[in-house]
């Protein structure tokens, strides 16, 4: 699984590595999820995830430290799917504007009729 594929939905590279872990960790102290990463970039990442509802922080007693807990992919990272769907949807929109405004722009250009041919079956 390719590690930075969450990064494709917003999330920075230390957010999806620290929410990945938190998936497989569930209810993990800080300190348990800093490898690879300092605790000082942990720290940081589960504010963000927290802050994006991607990660809950709770506090068994009051003397303990904070615990966190992933939120349910589907339910957390389905709508940033959905969004960057949507994007990707507009652009796709876009490409096919401009290549309309391009085609026209060319025929225009050379000044003489161009018949634009499409599929295998036309151009044979």
């Amino acid at each position: 699984m390719d590690a930075s594929l969450l990064t494709l939905l917003g999330l920075g590279p230390d957010e999806d590595a620290v929410y990945r872990l938190l998936v497989d960790r569930p209810d993990s102290e800080p300190a348990a999820l800093a490898g690879p990463l300092s605790e000082h970039a942990v720290a940081r990442a589960l504010d963000a995830l927290v802050d994006r509802g991607l990660a809950s922080a709770d506090r068994p007693d009051a003397g303990g430290a904070f615990r966190y807990r992933a939120a349910s992919p589907v339910l957390a990272l389905g709508p940033l799917l959905e969004s960057r769907r949507a994007a990707l949807h507009r652009v796709e929109s876009l490409v096919g504007d401009l290549t309309e405004r391009h085609r026209s722009a060319q025929a225009h250009a050379s000044g003489a009729p161009v018949e634009v041919l499409s599929g295998p079956a036309a151009i044979r």
